[in-house]
């Protein structure tokens, strides 16, 4: 537990000195502030550059939204097809990323392909399944 404080801590003070000091755009600091308190959860897993829900018997929804959950920057409906191992992107986008863009769960740029979480799927998720979860 004092591991987790202090790992935590360090993320913050590095984040806030990027804030500060770096003379860069505000996206480009906002990415890197990001980068640095990356969520770590320890139902996802990362291998081989891909990211895994221990969980497999959640649901596509919500499998959806812990990998949203543990990427800031958002993932492109590809990549949330290629790692949850969904055999349609089509099905998979008209059934998940539609539906949980329509409820604001998530934020789903039709042009970009693009899917980041919202303040309420991070509601969800922090409220739903990581406290059943962990």
């Amino acid at each position: 537990m004092d591991a987790t404080v202090v790992v935590y801590m360090s993320k913050w003070l590095m984040a806030e000195l990027i804030r500060i000091f770096y003379k860069i755009d505000s996206d480009e600091t906002q990415l890197a502030i990001n980068n640095i308190i990356e969520t770590i959860i320890p139902v996802v897993w990362e291998v081989d550059g891909k990211l895994r829900i221990l969980h497999p018997e959640l649901k596509m929804k919500d499998s959806t939204l812990l990998l949203l959950y543990h990427s800031r920057n958002g993932l492109s409906e590809k990549k949330l097809v290629e790692n949850l191992e969904h055999s349609n992107l089509s099905v998979y986008r008209r059934d998940i990323l539609t539906k949980l863009h329509k409820k604001r769960f998530i934020e789903f740029n039709e042009k970009t392909k693009i899917a980041k979480i919202s303040p309420k799927g991070r509601n969800y998720v922090e409220n739903n399944l990581l406290k059943n979860l962990t």
